[in-house]
């Protein structure tokens, strides 16, 4: 697979020439997430999907008619707390936008960064000032609509959510056979709609950074560039998710390893003191943690700069030309 080769020795090459991008892999990590992995929280996984919690819920009576009746009772005794619980909802709601513009402006930073080094490998790069004050200041209406589209994608992701776990919702207390069913069929059916949509921000924010172009621009090539490779983004879309779960993977192995070697250093402390093994338990704590946390931002941004590969080698190639992956390779040599 020559393409996917490319793509992950540039991927690698922008990690390698600009090893602070780490950071803003991070910060890219907060709001933006994976797709993916939102996809394996809320449907593969059940301890973690809230739909699956709020069907047992609604099995469990938690819209009885002793909990209807008493409904307009509990809203008055809390009206008391209203004012309060407005102030805390305007907190949550500045914080949230807060980090939401801090992920997407971190975000085209990664992809403005990329791009320079894997159009040009030995190009001068600006310094962190540079970026913050000089880029970010250029680039603030395309990080407020960006930031806008994120909002739209992830209302788009819960209404896609909300319908697929509809018959798990709605059959509370019945058979669960076919809303089980019900739930598989509208699942497989949404899968690809809902990654080719991340697919498809992925492409907007990347046409947004590097062409500069206006937005109505910008969504037009995106969306000009998903369909002529709808088979391709869906498949490296898999393909780097199913990446960054074996780094991961690794990561919690040398995690695990690490923690029996500390767990010994703990013991050997505490026969000096209690202080002693306090510290050292916390100093643990903090390693290992900041190793699981440099690892994601690091795959975070591993993962824009493969994306923005991709990007750029799909808007080179000729519309009779355009790169395949590995489906496409195994069907050329089919026919």
């Amino acid at each position: 697979m020559p393409l996917y080769k490319k793509i992950f020795l540039d991927a690698l090459l922008v990690l390698k020439r600009y090893k602070i991008i780490g950071i803003f892999g991070f910060f890219a990590l907060i709001f933006g997430g994976s797709v993916e992995g939102d996809i394996y929280y809320n449907f593969i996984n059940t301890d973690k999907n809230s739909i699956y919690d709020l069907a047992n819920r609604l099995s469990s009576g938690l819209f009885n008619k002793e909990n209807l009746l008493n409904l307009p009772n509990n809203l008055i005794n809390s009206a008391s707390s209203a004012g309060s619980l407005w102030l805390t909802a305007l907190m949550v709601i500045v914080i949230i936008v807060i980090i939401l513009v801090l992920s997407v402006a971190s975000h085209m930073i990664v992809i403005e960064r990329a791009g320079t080094i894997i159009k040009s490998p030995k190009a001068n790069l600006n310094s962190l000032k540079d970026l913050f004050f000089n880029y970010l200041s250029q680039s603030r209406a395309a990080v407020i609509k960006l930031s806008l589209a994120n909002i739209v994608f992830k209302l788009f992701l819960i209404l896609s959510f909300f319908i697929i776990s509809s018959p798990l919702i709605f059959s509370s207390g019945l058979s669960n056979i076919p809303a089980d069913f019900s739930y598989l069929i509208l699942f497989v059916l949404f899968l690809p709609i809902i990654i080719l949509a991340s697919v498809y921000l992925r492409y907007l924010m990347i046409s947004l950074t590097l062409n500069k172009n206006s937005f109505k621009i910008a969504a037009t090539d995106a969306w000009a560039l998903l369909n002529k490779n709808r088979l391709l983004s869906l498949e490296f879309s898999i393909s780097v998710f199913i990446f960054s779960i074996l780094v991961i993977f690794l990561t919690l192995l040398i995690i695990n390893g690490l923690s029996i070697i500390l767990f010994f250093l703990a013991l050997a402390a505490q026969n000096f003191s209690y202080q002693a093994y306090v510290i050292v338990v916390a100093l643990s704590y903090l390693v290992m943690f900041t190793i699981f946390l440099l690892s994601n931002a690091l795959v975070s941004a591993f993962m824009i700069s493969a994306w923005t590969s991709l990007y750029l080698e799909l808007s080179k190639k000729a519309s009779n030309n355009s790169p395949k992956g590995f489906i496409g390779s195994i069907n050329t040599k089919l026919d």
